[in-house]
Parts: structure tokens; sequence; C-alpha cells
């Protein structure tokens, strides 16, 4: 049957089996389903899927073809999903509304102007991020199939921020992104609200009190993690006398520090375009003493002897690598540059100072990460006081590892 408005709903609706190892992680919360033998037989040129299991209709797949490991992804487990296909467009509105109304009724919009406003799995919306960064919407794709479903979306996230955000004027953008670190970006117009076509291409946003640049080019990075803002904010209290700041990005931890009360700051990254983008934040923050901060253009390695050599010692270190270079093209492996790492950063940390380190990758499990950087820390006499993950406007899925990908663990001598 052809449906003109939402040709992604055409029947009929292809059934395919699934692996026995795929239903058995579903019914546990994993929403993916990744690529196997099974995965091999789905009929690329369907949008959704009834999956099926012991002859039995198990549940309601998007399809992604395109994208290497992970084939399609969980909508729905309530039949009938034949139903479920045809009120996609109504359980996508609400899907939505539901997570806006989320982050409004908590109050995240009133400590800071960069949120969530869809965090993919953890919102039931699978491979949909939405930010909102001040008055820009930023809409970003994990999965292929919401260009498909492109037109739906802009109309049904109008619809919901006309409403929660009547009196504002936005430029949405969005960002496609792939599992091999590539992204393109365009402006799109939202129809319905009250577009600000004339918009520059950057924004000036206040996350608790600091403000910031934030830029959408053709950067696959734009200026600041809103996933780390609830953890930069449970920092605070670690944020006195003198702090540094390794891989420092655009200097957001190094900021928010100066704002929290730390009487000197130094931040170190390999990249001029990242510590001249941090002058730039601070022209923005005049009530804080630049003479206050310091940046180091080098290597953190590098960096990190040259401060043990001048006897230089730290109340507070935050170290986040990247998991690429910032030319994008080279991989790090924290974990295990983390033994050559933590043993550095104890040169430089005072005796009743805290380090946090950080793994922003889904690729190593938490447990992984927590297992390896305890047993480093114990060798090296510190121990564990505190673990991080993201919270507020971020909700990872407790059975979906792949969605907690960025993890933290504070450290202290003992």
């Amino acid at each position: 049957m052809k449906n003109t408005k939402y040709p992604y709903l055409d029947r009929p609706y292809p059934r395919v089996k699934l692996h026995p190892a795929t239903i058995k992680h579903m019914k546990k919360g994993h929403p993916w389903v990744t690529k196997d033998t099974f995965t091999a037989e789905f009929p690329e040129n369907r949008t959704f899927l009834v999956g099926v299991g012991n002859e039995k209709e198990f549940a309601l797949l998007i399809q992604d073809p395109k994208h290497p490991h992970v084939k399609a992804r969980l909508w729905s487990l309530i039949p009938p999903f034949v139903d479920g296909i045809k009120n996609f467009p109504k359980e996508l509105y609400d899907r939505l509304e539901a997570a806006i109304r989320y982050r409004i009724s908590h109050g995240i919009d009133k400590e800071r102007e960069n949120f969530y406003l869809v965090f993919g799995e953890g919102d039931r919306i699978p491979g949909l991020f939405i930010q909102k960064l001040g008055n820009k919407i930023l809409i970003q794709h994990y999965a292929d199939y919401w260009r498909k479903l492109g037109t739906l979306l802009n109309h049904t996230l109008a619809a919901i921020l006309k409403d929660y955000f009547p009196d504002e004027r936005f430029t949405a953008y969005v960002e496609t992104r792939n599992s091999e670190m590539e992204n393109t970006i365009r402006r799109i117009t939202m129809p319905g609200v009250r577009n600000d076509t004339a918009s520059p291409n950057e924004v000036e946003i206040t996350e608790f009190g600091v403000k910031y640049k934030v830029r959408f080019d053709q950067n696959y990075d734009h200026g600041l993690y809103t996933d780390m803002s609830a953890i930069r904010k449970r920092m605070t209290k670690y944020m006195k006398g003198s702090v540094l700041n390794l891989f420092s990005y655009t200097g957001a931890y190094s900021l928010y520090a100066m704002k929290s009360g730390a009487e000197s700051v130094v931040s170190v990254d390999l990249s001029p375009k990242y510590l001249s983008w941090l002058e730039e934040n601070l022209d923005l923050n005049p009530e804080l003493n630049r003479e206050s901060h310091e940046s180091l253009e080098m290597p953190v390695s590098v960096a990190l002897s040259k401060l043990a050599a001048e006897k230089k010692q730290f109340n507070f270190i935050v170290c986040d690598p990247p998991t690429a270079s910032s030319d994008g093209k080279k991989t790090t492996n924290a974990l295990d540059n983390y033994e050559k790492m933590i043993p550095q950063m104890m040169k430089v940390l005072a005796h009743d100072g805290v380090m946090v380190v950080f793994q922003n990758t889904h690729k190593v499990t938490k447990k992984k990460f927590e297992d390896k950087i305890s047993a480093i820390a114990k060798s090296k006499g510190l121990k564990v006081i505190e673990n991080l993950k993201m919270a507020e406007d971020c909700k990872p899925l407790s059975q979906f590892p792949e969605g907690n990908y960025l993890n933290g663990l504070v450290l202290s001598r003992y």
C-alpha cells in the first residue's frame, strides 16, 4: 500500500529473523542489532523491520544498512508492530516531547545554555542526539535513517520547540556523523519556528556563569563538550589552589576552575587552534584574572616533564585525552598511555591534591577502564575516591555500555 505522505511507511513490512543472542540482549535492555549472519539477510531497501525469534514477532526495528557494525536499532518491543509502524509519527512526537519536557522540568536550562534536548538511546530515540546551544539547535544523526526521516523529524521537532520556547529565534543545523570520525554539517530551516537565517555560524553560550564561544562549521568538534557539563559541576569542590588542565581543548575546565576560585590554572594542549580558542573564551569573561592563567602549547608528556623540573605542584589535575588527534586522523589509546601519564602526573600533584582521569570511548568498557586505572593507582600509592559518569541531560541506559562512553575516576594519595 502506497503512503504518499510518509513513503518509508509503505507496506509490506518485512519480517526478519534475529540471532538468538540479539534477542537475549534486547530482553535485557540493549537496543542494537549488530552485524552477524542474520543481518546479512535483511532487505536493505526498507526503513522498518519486524524482528522475529522462534517464529514469533519480537521487535520493531529501524534499519541502518550503511553502518558497518550496527545494522538496526530498537524502536519498540510492544506489539502489534504493524500498528507501531503506522503510529510512528505520533510516537516520535511523544518521545521527543517527553525528552524535552524532562530537561525543562528539572531546570537544566536555568543553569546553562548548553544541554541535550535528546540523548539518543537514553531517550528511546536511537541514533539521534539534539543539543540546544543558546539559540542554536544542533541535530546530530548517528544513524543514516534519520536522513531519510529528516522531513518528519524537522517538522515534529519544530512543533515542540515552538511550544517550549515560543519567544526564541533559532538557527538549526543538521550534523551527520559516522563511525570513522567523519562528519558533515549544514543549516536547515525548521517550519513554523522563528528562524534566524542571518545569524553567524557561531554563538556565545553561558554554562554555570562562564561564557564560551561555540562554532558550527566543518570541524568535528564545536568548542564545548556538553556531555561533560554535569561532571564539570560535580568537580567544583576540587577546584581550589592550583589547577592543571591536560588536553585542555578550548579551556572549559580551565575557565570553570577560575570561576570557581582557583588561584592559578595551567592549560596544556598540542593544538595552537584550540589554545587560541581558549584565549577567545577568556576574552568573553573579563571578570576572570588572566594573570592567573598560563597556556602551554606542547605534548602533555613534555609539559609534565617541564612542570616537574620547575617543581610545580597542583591541587587539582584533570586529564581527558582525546580519542583522536587535533587533525582527527590519529587515534590514541588513552588507557595504555595512563601507565606512563599517571606516574608523571604524580610528580606534580600536591601532597593533598587530587587528579581526575577520563576515558571517552565506548570501545573500552567501564569495568575495563576502572580495573586498569585502579590497578595503576594502587601500584603508585593512589586510591579511587570517586567515580564519575554522565548525568542530568545525558542519560545512558544501564544495559547499554556503548552509550555509557564517558567515565572518570578521581584519585588521591593514601
